[in-house]
């Protein structure tokens, strides 16, 4: 998948058999007209396009989209019209190569268009997560549409990262100088409760002497 520096993302399938180290890397052996490889399919999300990130089943492409006005036509990809302060979070599905759901709304950026970058996402089993330019990184529920997190920093939040692991621990990276981690309410409860002391081995087998 590659972002167009404004409006579209392209998507390439790649087949099993196709991946390779075998052969030219990054174009080299390959005439200038065939230095990328044809797209299977683009993706119009009329506006600029600011991050993406797969679901961990790969179905499913995340998208990071700031919208140009409505009806606006964008006749040279260099000037594009002002784009909103709004981050629209869009949802494809790449088996039917359609929108689903209704786009994921919270996060907000300021930049100009000629200025704007990136603000990286993540996709877990249940979440997903993205930065912002209003200083605070979010989490949504992927099934239920819904906000269930703002996480405070003191500038913006230009990346986040799901644990592996642990889908209820994310990791988020500002130009605060920063890189906190944060745990769900769950996860707090699991580690702050009380738990048992282990009897000593010679305590219990005595209790239980006859």
């Amino acid at each position: 998948m590659t972002p167009h520096p404004a409006l579209h993302a392209g998507i390439k399938q790649i087949l099993p058999h196709q991946m390779t180290t075998a052969g030219p890397v990054l174009g080299e052996g390959r005439g200038s007209d065939a230095f990328f490889d044809a797209l299977d399919h683009v993706i119009d999300v009329h506006g600029h396009i600011i991050g993406m990130g797969l679901s961990p089943d790969n179905r499913y492409l995340y998208v990071n989209s700031r919208a140009w006005p409505p009806g606006s036509v964008v006749a040279d990809p260099m000037q594009p019209p002002p784009i909103a302060e709004e981050i629209d979070l869009l949802v494809f599905d790449l088996k039917t190569m359609r929108e689903v759901k209704r786009a994921l709304r919270a996060h907000r950026a300021y930049t100009p268009n000629d200025e704007c970058f990136f603000i990286f996402l993540d996709v877990s089993r249940d979440f997903v997560a993205s930065g912002a330019e209003d200083r605070h990184g979010y989490i949504w529920d992927r099934h239920y549409n819904i906000c269930l997190a703002k996480l405070r920093h003191e500038d913006v939040v230009n990346s986040v990262a799901f644990s592996p692991q642990e889908q209820e621990l994310l990791l988020t990276a500002s130009d605060d100088a920063t890189i906190k981690a944060w745990r769900s309410p769950r996860i707090v409860r699991v580690l702050q409760a009380p738990h048992p002391r282990p009897r000593p081995f010679f305590s219990w087998f005595a209790s239980h002497r006859r």
